[in-house]
């Protein structure tokens, strides 16, 4: 039992391993120059792709099919597909900020059933929300 290559095995197997290093290298050059260009920088193992059909289907199904506000709770909501959530609180009442660019000084003023009262003997204001 032979325990060597023979030189007709050896010019087999260095025939081998030159084809084995042309295909890797075509698979590299395909791979670099055909699809890593189709690929975004964003993509990765945490961060997959989606296909056009995926993203489709998924705007479809996430479309609000209606949105009402409700008085009576102050809130906004949503129906889809006979279901009703909540989608945030509508505020009816505060205060906001509105800033003047001519004069450059912001005023406070109250909206809805909010108020502001001053005191000029204590020089605080009450805000009431």
């Amino acid at each position: 039992m032979p325990t060597s290559i023979t030189p007709e095995e050896k010019s087999r197997a260095v025939v081998l391993s030159g084809m084995m290093a042309f295909v890797q290298a075509v698979i590299l050059r395909f791979r670099g120059e055909v699809i890593d260009p189709l690929i975004p920088s964003q993509a990765s193992a945490q961060n997959q792709l989606a296909d056009k059909a995926f993203v489709n289907s998924s705007i479809a199904t996430a479309t609000v099919s209606d949105v009402s506000y409700d008085q009576s709770t102050g809130k906004l909501k949503k129906t889809a597909n006979g279901t009703t959530t909540n989608v945030c609180d509508v505020v009816t009442s505060g205060f906001r900020i509105i800033a003047d660019d001519t004069t450059g000084y912001d005023t406070l003023t109250a909206f809805g059933s909010a108020s502001i009262t001053p005191n000029d003997s204590t020089g605080y204001d009450a805000f009431v929300y």
